[in-house]
Order: C-alpha cells, then sequence, then structure tokens
C-alpha cells in the first residue's frame, strides 16, 4: 500500500518585473482593463496515478480530489523487489571477472531499458563515469515499485511537484515511453546541484541513440552545469568526449559534416551550444571552450554534404560570441610572440582574441558575395558583433550597423541592424532615431513596417523600465572602503514601481519622453504617411495616447478689422485706404424695418447715402413693377418710379430726392 499526501497550494502570482519584449502587451491590458481573475481556493476532479512496479506493468488508479489536502491510500500487487539493477550489476560483475553469468533459476526480472550504454569498465574508466553507492543500492532494493507518475493522462493545469527520489526518476527516465516523462525527469536532474553521478546519467542519455533527439538535447544543455572546477569539469569533459564520439575521427580531427540523420544534426548544434554556457568560477569561459569552438568553426567542412550548412555556422559563431564576449578584450600590452595556448594565460593573448574575431567576421564577409538562407550568416554576425561590443570584447562602432540599415538591404538584415542599434541605445542619438522612425513611417514593405513597431514598442519598454538609465544607487571609493549612497524612500519606490507596475513605468515614460521633440515629429510624420495600414495607424494613434496628453482646444488666431478712409482723388475717382486704427467691438445691429434717416443738413450728399448705407439694416424686399409712361398731364418726371411694398393697403408718403452728382442734376421721387 502507498500512502499519498495530496497539497493545493493557491497562491497570488508575485509581482513580477516588467519586460521590454512584452511591454507594449501590458500596456494595452492595462488600457482595456484586463486583468487576472481571483485565485480560485481548490480544484476538484478525477486525476489519474500510474504506479509502475517491478515488474514493469503500471497500473492505473483513479481518485477523485474534493477538497485542499486529500489522503489517499494506493493498493498495489507485486512479488518483484526492484532486482534489475542488481542483475546488471551481477552481469557486470561477471564480465569483469570472465565468468559466464546464468539467469535461470532466478526470479530477476530484466528488462532492457533506455540509456544501459557506456556499461563496461573500460568505458566507465574511460569516459569518468560514476556509479551507485552501497548505501544508495541497498536503499533501493527495499523499494516494492519502480516509479509513480501523477496525473499520467494531463487532466490537470498545474505545477507539480512530486516528493520522489532520485533513482525512481532515473528509472522513470530509462523505462518510461512516453516522451514527456522522460523530460519531467531530465528537468528533475537539471535542477539538482552538480555531481558526478548525474552527469553519468545525462552523458549516457546523450549517448543512446533510441532517445527521441529532444530528451537528449535536453540532456546536453543540462550537462553545462556540471561544467565546473569542482568536479574536475567533469560536465566539460562529457560533452567534448561525446561531441569527438559522435563527428571526429580518433585524432580528433572533425569530420565531414552529413547531416542526412535529422535527431545527429541536432546534437551536432546542441554540444557547442551547451559548451559555450560553461563558465569557471570567475563567470569567464575557460580557455578550453573558447579553443574548442574556434577550432569547429575554422575546421568546418561541408564539401561532401548535400544540405547546407548555413545554420549550424550560425550556432557555432552564436556560441564562440557568447564565449568571448565573457571576458573583456586583452590589452595589447600583453601581446606576445606566443603561438601556443595551452596555458590559461596564454588564452588572453591578443593574437587568439583576434583570431576569434577574425573568423566572425570572415562569415559575415563570405555572405555578402554568397548570401546564405534568409542572410542567416549576415543576422548571426550583427547580432555578435552587438553581445562583443556591449562586452567590451571590441570597439563601439555604430557605422557598422547602420550601414546594413539602407534601402534596398534585405528585410531580415535590416531589422536585425536596427534591432541591434536599439539593443546598444543608441536610439537616444536624435540622428538614428530620426532615421528609424522615417523608414518605419515610409517604407513600403507591410512586413518591415509591421516588425518596426514592434522595435519601437520594445525600445519604449527598456526606457520605461530603466533598462537603459543608471542606477540611483551610487558608489563611492574612499580610502579603501566603499561607500554606497542611496536614494530616498520615495525615489526607491518610484524605481520599484516602476519596474513592476505599469502605471509606474507609464509615469517615467512620459517623463523621460516629454521633451523629446525628434520622437513627437517622427511619430506624427509616420501617422500622416500614405505608407501605414489602417492596423499600424491605430498602433501608432494609440502610441500617441499614452505618451501625450490629449488637447481638446485649438487656438485661432485673427486679426482685428481696421477703420477705412475715403479720400477724393478726382472728379470721379474714390480712393480707399485701412486706417492704423482697429475696430475692437462689434457694431451695433439696427433694429430691423427702422425708417433711412435723413441726411444731416450741412453734409454732402454722397457721404449721407454712404452713411445711410452702412447703417442701415437691409429692408424687406419690395415688389417691383416696371415703370409706367407718365401721362401728359403727369406732375412726375420721366425718373419717377413708383414702389409698393409688399403689403398694397400699406401706403407711405412720398418723398422726393434731389442728388447732384458731378454737376449732374438728378430729380426722383418715391412712396
Amino acid at each position: 500500500m502507498v500512502e499519498m499526501l495530496i497539497t493545493q497550494i493557491q497562491v497570488e502570482p508575485p509581482d513580477r518585473d516588467l519586460e521590454k519584449e512584452h511591454f507594449m502587451r501590458d500596456v494595452k491590458e492595462e488600457m482595456h482593463n484586463v486583468y487576472a481573475g481571483s485565485v480560485q481556493p481548490v480544484f476538484t476532479g478525477p486525476m489519474t496515478i500510474c504506479i509502475h512496479e517491478a515488474d514493469g506493468s503500471p497500473y492505473d488508479h483513479m481518485i477523485d480530489i474534493k477538497e485542499q489536502v486529500t489522503k489517499v491510500d494506493i493498493l498495489y500487487n507485486t512479488k518483484y523487489k526492484r532486482l534489475k539493477r542488481s542483475r546488471r550489476q551481477k552481469e557486470r560483475m561477471a564480465a569483469a571477472s570472465g565468468l559466464d553469468y546464468n539467469p535461470d533459476g532466478n526470479d530477476d526480472v530484466l528488462l532492457y531499458c533506455l540509456g544501459d550504454v557506456l556499461q563496461s569498465e573500460e568505458e566507465m574508466q574511460e569516459w569518468r563515469l560514476a556509479d551507485w553507492g552501497k548505501d544508495q543500492e541497498d536503499q533501493m532494493n527495499q523499494e516494492s515499485y519502480e516509479w509513480i507518475r501523477m496525473d499520467a493522462n494531463f487532466e490537470w493545469i498545474c505545477k507539480m511537484s512530486i516528493g520522489m527520489p532520485g533513482y525512481m526518476y532515473l528509472s522513470q527516465l530509462q523505462q518510461d515511453k512516453e516522451v514527456i516523462a522522460q523530460l519531467e525527469s531530465i528537468q528533475y536532474m537539471a535542477a539538482q546541484r552538480e555531481h558526478a553521478l548525474i552527469s553519468t546519467i545525462l552523458v549516457r542519455t546523450l549517448m543512446d541513440t533510441r532517445y527521441f533527439h529532444g530528451i537528449r538535447t535536453a540532456a546536453a544543455a543540462a550537462l553545462a552545469k556540471h561544467g565546473k572546477d569542482e568536479l574536475d569539469w567533469l560536465g566539460l569533459y562529457h560533452l567534448e568526449k561525446a561531441f569527438t564520439e559522435l563527428f571526429c575521427y580518433r585524432d580528433s580531427m572533425t569530420k565531414a559534416n552529413d547531416f542526412s540523420d535529422r535527431a545527429a544534426y541536432y546534437i551536432q548544434c546542441a554540444i557547442p551550444k551547451a559548451i559555450s554556457k560553461i563558465r569557471d568560477n570567475s563567470g569567464k569561459a575557460p580557455m578550453r571552450v573558447r579553443t574548442f569552438l574556434l577550432d569547429k568553426l575554422k575546421y568546418n567542412d561541408n564539401s561532401i554534404n548535400e544540405y547546407s550548412d548555413n545554420y549550424y555556422i550560425a550556432t557555432l559563431m552564436d556560441a564562440l560570441a557568447d564565449a568571448v564576449a565573457s571576458k573583456p578584450a586583452p590589452s595589447a600590452e600583453l601581446e606576445e610572440d606566443i603561438m601556443v595556448f595551452s596555458d590559461e594565460d596564454d588564452g588572453d593573448h591578443l593574437h587568439f582574441h583576434n583570431a576569434c574575431i577574425d573568423q566572425l567576421d570572415r562569415y559575415r564577409r563570405f555572405d555578402e558575395w554568397l548570401p546564405s538562407y534568409h542572410n542567416i550568416l549576415s543576422i548571426t554576425a550583427l547580432n555578435c558583433r552587438r553581445k562583443l561590443m556591449m562586452a567590451r570584447a571590441i570597439d563601439d562602432n555604430a557605422a557598422s550597423f547602420v550601414d546594413y540599415t539602407r534601402d534596398g538591404t534585405a528585410d531580415f538584415v535590416r531589422l536585425a541592424a536596427f534591432d541591434n542599434l536599439l539593443e546598444m541605445g543608441l536610439a537616444r542619438k536624435e540622428v538614428i532615431l530620426r532615421w528609424f522612425l522615417f523608414s518605419m513611417g515610409t517604407d513600403p514593405s507591410p512586413y518591415f513596417r509591421q516588425h518596426m513597431l514592434r522595435l519601437l514598442g520594445k525600445m519604449l519598454g527598456s526606457i520605461a523600465i530603466g533598462v537603459q538609465t543608471e542606477s540611483t544607487t551610487t558608489a563611492m571609493e574612499q580610502d579603501g572602503l566603499i561607500i554606497e549612497e542611496e536614494g530616498s524612500t520615495e525615489a526607491r519606490q518610484a524605481e520599484l514601481a516602476r519596474k513592476q507596475t505599469v502605471p509606474g513605468a507609464l509615469a517615467a515614460l512620459k517623463q523621460e519622453v516629454s521633451g523629446n521633440e525628434v520622437l513627437k515629429e517622427g511619430i506624427w510624420a509616420a501617422v500622416r504617411s500614405s505608407a501605414p495600414s489602417l492596423m499600424e495607424m491605430k498602433e501608432l494613434l494609440d502610441l500617441c495616447a499614452l505618451l501625450y496628453e490629449p488637447r481638446t482646444e485649438i487656438k485661432l488666431r485673427l486679426k482685428y478689422p481696421r477703420y477705412w478712409k475715403c479720400t477724393k482723388i478726382g472728379p470721379t475717382k474714390l480712393h480707399f485706404y485701412p486706417t492704423e486704427r482697429f475696430r475692437t467691438k462689434p457694431r451695433p445691429k439696427p433694429a430691423v424695418g427702422a425708417p433711412m434717416p435723413f441726411p444731416v443738413a450741412g453734409s454732402s450728399p454722397v457721404s449721407a447715402a454712404m452713411s445711410n448705407a452702412t447703417s442701415m439694416a437691409p429692408p424687406r424686399r419690395p415688389i417691383f413693377k416696371p415703370p409706367r409712361r407718365p401721362s401728359q398731364g403727369s406732375a412726375g418726371s420721366a425718373g419717377d418710379v413708383e414702389m409698393r411694398n409688399s403689403s398694397p393697403a400699406e401706403e407711405k408718403p412720398r418723398l422726393k430726392i434731389k442728388l447732384k452728382v458731378g454737376g449732374i442734376k438728378m430729380e426722383g421721387g418715391g412712396k
């Protein structure tokens, strides 16, 4: 019987630091009030528990979880007592002594499992493998089952931690047929402290071709953790030995590439990547690591391979750049005429450092003459150069990236060049920022514009969370003592809110870019451009709403009207011109229907008529009739015009007007 205690732990997610890659997504979720729901205290439902007993048979047990703490008792039946390892050990001992081991008459159940390679004594000595101790063997022999798998049918979405001994995880790795179960065992071993026995298990997994290639590559990545000085670089030795055994001749000369086996190709790429992660106690890559990677890149041979090795070369370039960037460039004063780099001090020689840089640059120039697939070599070379510049392994040179951002270059290369410029913080320079925004708003490629918008959000995210700003804590050295001066409590709280909360990050971002006119003009020029699509226009406008406060008013500038003057310059000519006097008050509106005022005595008829015309409101439209021909006895003259209002019953007095203009006398009358 197996007693199990299942406990559910539901905790609120801790405050995580904002990431520049996902900053814009977090901002949009904050704008639209998209938050994670409240944590449910208890989840209920069935769970399948699989017990693998010593006879190799899995037994499934279904339990029902209804409470936060569930205690269950699971029965199992078996007559075997974990004798498989004992039998294999007996076989090894018999083979070592030259005797034949006869398993007949024994109750041992032997299931040949995965990972049972490198078992002979010669191989164990050559590979520096470790074995279980006597105490661990005795403890394993007391167990009545091999291992237990919780939620074998993947019915629960959760992070599960099982209090199971390490040798049971080894049985799960070697005997379970499911890849997920094998991966869980690899993840458990990768989380443990470095140990010779774990390194042995991982290298046997790596060398067993019956495993899925994803399990083998995971084992190679986990081996990098065991490449420590405390273990005499055992993990590094296992990785080098595995690469030599699989892809080199006996004299350690690398074989020509052969990518016909897909699983072997993945292993060939994974081992150099894992070796590049090995560091010594000071955090630097050992000389042994850099020499291995440089040799594999220098002597790569793809002459008889029918497949392209572009991605494999890119992997080697990236691995070599990671190793070289782990320590700064050596000084030119250390340069000596030494060509053998067997000692660690010789590894800092300037010749070796320059050889690594030249090898990376060689493939960049090669890609310009014979382009690789999607220019993967040029993109990798740019990324490697950025790593080396940020690690102070080479001198900063922004022009080397700007050259690849010009129009006519492939979109993948241009995006990689812009990305590296932003990663190095060069977007704070107005010239580069203006060129970046201009390219984003005017390029005809939708793919390029969309990824440039993503890079813009990544750049703003790095500014918002303070990635490119100096720390508020300053250190001063006085008389051999380092005194750390910290800011005030409010400053520390603001810095913490800037890194963990979206409102705090937005407030810091607005403060940082408030005076940046280049950014404002560049974004607005991109909005007004005809190249962006509707979706890109929406993204830009949302970005404007985040960075700047909206204004709901506009100021208009109008000129005051001037007073005009009129001057008579001839018998029939008048000159109208504005004066310097402004009209600051509106003119009063006369009452509708007011009678026309009579001219003032002493004023000229023309000025009186003009004054009346400007001061009177227009009357209602009269009804005109064609003039009648006056009779001979009529008192009116030929110039009389009869006017009637719209109301025929209304009679108005007749008014006679005499005008004298230019010596011509005119008479008229009207009602």
